[in-house]
């Protein structure tokens, strides 16, 4: 949701210099798919609350194959990276999250996550924004956004979701300043 809160952001603060999006979806989901999203995302907190601890939780977690199916590190096999170290670097920041949210708070994640609400923005504004996919399912909200944003600037990923930042933290890096960087 880091995508959506920062669109968000920019709306209330135009100013801003430069604006990032990683991997945001922007989908637009009528109200009953949202709840659905809702409920799905209060199961993964109410799993993650059954641990007694985090690192409980954590490890529970990482070793589970169905939430490791989720955590998009196939490409990360590839150049070698260690998976167990990403999935646990991952849920280390995930679960103390995960386990302190509350039902109101998760609706509005859901509503957050899947509301796809496109503010308007001038063509000044939209020189200052640069959206990234990789292969991912938000990939296919970048149609979307282009039609919305034109005059922004859009890069195409290689990998999964999460998975650059995951595996490849320093080129992560150069990428982002190198976006913001630039003159548009």
């Amino acid at each position: 949701m880091g995508a959506e809160i920062a669109l968000e952001l920019l709306r209330e603060r135009p100013r801003i210099r430069n604006a990032f999006f990683d991997g945001g979806p922007f989908f637009r989901f009528p109200r009953p798919v949202r709840r659905g999203f809702s409920r799905l995302f209060m199961g993964i907190v109410e799993k993650a609350r059954d641990f007694p601890s985090d690192k409980e939780a954590i490890e529970g977690f990482a070793s589970s194959e169905k939430i490791r199916s989720k955590i998009p590190l196939s490409d990360a096999a590839a150049d070698e990276i260690d998976a167990d170290e990403a999935v646990r670097g991952f849920l280390a920041d995930f679960v103390p999250i995960a386990r302190s949210m509350d039902r109101r708070t998760v609706e509005n994640l859901g509503e957050t996550c899947h509301s796809g609400i496109l503010p308007a923005f001038g063509e000044n504004v939209q020189r200052r924004m640069t959206f990234y996919y990789g292969k991912e399912t938000a990939g296919r909200a970048r149609k979307r956004m282009q039609r919305a944003y034109p005059r922004a600037s859009y890069l195409q990923g290689t990998m999964g979701h999460c998975t650059l930042e995951l595996t490849h933290p320093r080129e992560h890096a150069r990428m982002l300043v190198e976006a913001c960087q630039c003159d548009k």
